[in-house]
């Protein structure tokens, strides 16, 4: 009897002293999840936040009784850039809308400074030969632009003609970036005026 008793209260015992490490255990466990949740709850995320270099350009001109001169491009940005321009003449009608024929060379006056530092594109574009740096301008591409003849609508109306102007600017660097957004042609009239890339200024 008294040894069953003993064997009871051994199993006992036992029973109690791993109710207790569960218990142990458990609460450990518990304050462990409680100390992540804190540390997720409590540490905000970081993001590391880049900004891009900005390719920002202004065509800049004087213009006076209907005669625009020496266009130049500027480069507004904060980043060395490659200029092209393309020149887009139009009618326009008292509205500033944009007549359905376009005017033919002899309707306009227009002296180009190709040998200035610039180079027409077989794309029609005027691609300035070096790159700019931020702040600078390029030489002067237009002299001088001027109506030689009138034009008048299917009304009688009188219309104006216009030089438009655009310009677009892409970041010198890298590369390939310049040759994948305007070709292999535009890349090497661009860089004309500028070093090659592996050689020691």
């Amino acid at each position: 009897m008294n040894s069953d008793k003993g064997r009871s209260r051994r199993k006992m015992g036992r029973k109690r002293f791993l109710l207790a490490m569960i218990t142990v255990m458990l609460l450990g466990a518990s304050a462990t999840g409680t100390s992540l949740a804190y540390l997720a709850a409590g540490t905000n995320e970081i993001t590391n936040q880049f900004e891009g270099a900005a390719v920002k350009g202004a065509v800049e001109e004087s213009f006076n009784n209907f005669i625009k001169k020496d266009v130049t491009v500027k480069n507004t940005g904060d980043t060395d850039a490659y200029v092209r321009v393309a020149l887009i003449p139009n009618w326009v009608d008292s509205k500033g809308e944009i007549y359905r024929e376009t005017p033919k060379a002899e309707d306009y006056k227009l002296v180009i400074s190709e040998g200035n530092g610039w180079s027409l594109g077989s794309d029609g574009f005027y691609y300035y030969t070096q790159k700019v740096d931020p702040g600078a301008h390029t030489t002067v591409l237009v002299e001088l632009c001027e109506p030689s003849a009138e034009k008048k609508d299917e009304n009688g109306n009188q219309l104006q003609f216009q030089l438009h102007v655009a310009a677009s600017l892409i970041q010198a660097r890298p590369d390939q970036a310049v040759i994948e957004a305007w070709g292999q042609e535009a890349y090497s009239l661009v860089t004309k005026a500028d070093p090659a890339p592996n050689s020691i200024d």
